[in-house]
């Protein structure tokens, strides 16, 4: 959704007054008339103001969201400049880095300190990496009706706006991402149906209305809901 600047209102024709009988009814009657055309103008003001508060805050949480996905990449692309070659039979403490020597790219340890003997590469026990995304998209021109906790949806809006209603029973950080598969969320939005749990703490379904925008968003509890994370 793109920003509107108000539409000014029109000032109100001169106001009637007692002081001047002779034209006392003249310009009540121009006053009256014009009361029609102020109320239709406020309530065209209300409407752009209403939607630049909503643009506001989708861009808000999508920012929310790009900070988030930052500060994991920061997080990875740290660990990675400190990352050494694997050496089988090596000594790794809870999360250190290693380059595996199968497909060169980097892997954290999620486990205690030990000696590893198989490469990270083939150790997801012990090891999870850092260069790939493990996540798989599945593209939807529709509802799935509901999604599927865990999965991840580039959604299609180009022909027209859908919703994309969420778990109906959801664990604990369960999460459900969503992207706008061709950049169209501000021309035909998706909604995010909540299926009667709370979004963001309300109790009201979202509008994502910014194009190109990619979220993930994670049960919380029965009060807040699903959270953009």
């Amino acid at each position: 959704m793109s920003q509107t600047n108000p539409t000014a209102i029109d000032a109100l024709p001169t106001a009637p007054s007692t002081t001047s009988p002779s034209t006392f009814a003249t310009l009540a009657d121009a006053f009256v008339a014009a009361l029609a055309t102020l109320r239709s103008q406020i309530n065209t003001i209300a409407t752009q103001t209403y939607n630049n508060a909503v643009d506001c805050y989708n861009n808000a949480v999508a920012a929310a969201a790009s900070a988030v996905a930052a500060a994991a990449s920061a997080t990875a692309a740290a660990s990675a400049t400190s990352a050494v070659a694997w050496v089988n039979g090596g000594t790794y403490a809870l999360n250190a880095s290693a380059i595996s020597q199968l497909d060169f790219l980097t892997y954290r340890k999620i486990t205690a300190s030990s000696v590893t003997t198989i490469d990270p590469k083939n150790d997801a026990t012990n090891w999870v990496c850092l260069n790939k995304s493990t996540v798989t998209w599945t593209t939807i021109t529709a509802d799935p009706a509901p999604a599927v906790a865990g999965s991840a949806y580039q959604c299609n809006t180009t022909s027209a706006a859908f919703t994309v209603t969420l778990p109906a029973a959801p664990a604990a950080n369960d999460t459900v991402r969503i992207a706008d598969y061709a950049g169209t969320f501000a021309t035909n939005n998706l909604t995010l149906g909540r299926n009667a749990l709370n979004i963001m703490g309300l109790a009201e379904d979202m509008t994502v209305s910014t194009n190109n925008v990619s979220l993930t968003l994670t049960y919380v509890d029965v009060t807040q809901g699903w959270r953009i994370s």
